[in-house]
């Protein structure tokens, strides 16, 4: 497949609507790889919001507040499956949800009403979440830093 001048082999459909998301951009310049919504939740290294979207002073905070968030569905809220985490963290209303948790299980390979293991595979699937939201891919060093600090 061809988009521009550049040719992706060996991606699919899903994989091609990833690097293409024109408002993936804001996920990197707000150092919030999850795209998380400002809430005023007061994250740590949370400095502002931008179009609707918390802005934090590193991207490693940014990845902290996205693994607590990820955290608190799964344990708090029942949240573990793939389909049902995308199903909140993009809500239908803002996102196309199936093409969304198609790229997630296709990275992860886990099916979508399939129950992850938190501890085991969390890291794995917030690493596909961030990959969908930015466009590319998120140091590995960012993220294991910020879930360390979690």
């Amino acid at each position: 497949m061809q988009i521009g001048g550049l040719l992706l082999l060996g991606l699919s459909a899903v994989g091609v609507m990833a690097l293409s998301r024109v408002e993936s951009s804001i996920a990197i310049e707000n150092n919030n790889p999850g795209n998380l919504r400002f809430y005023g939740i007061g994250w740590h290294g949370e400095i502002g919001e931008s179009k609707g979207f918390s802005v934090f002073d590193s991207m490693q905070n940014g990845v902290r507040a996205a693994y607590v968030n990820m955290r608190t569905k799964y344990y708090r809220d029942g949240v573990t499956t793939i389909d049902e985490l995308i199903n909140v963290w993009a809500p239908k209303h803002e996102n196309e949800v199936g093409p969304y948790v198609d790229y997630v299980v296709g990275r992860v390979g886990i099916a979508a009403g399939e129950r992850f293991d938190f501890e085991l595979q969390g890291v794995e699937v917030l690493a596909a979440i961030f990959r969908y939201e930015a466009g590319q891919e998120i140091k590995a060093s960012d993220i294991m830093e910020g879930v360390a600090a979690a």
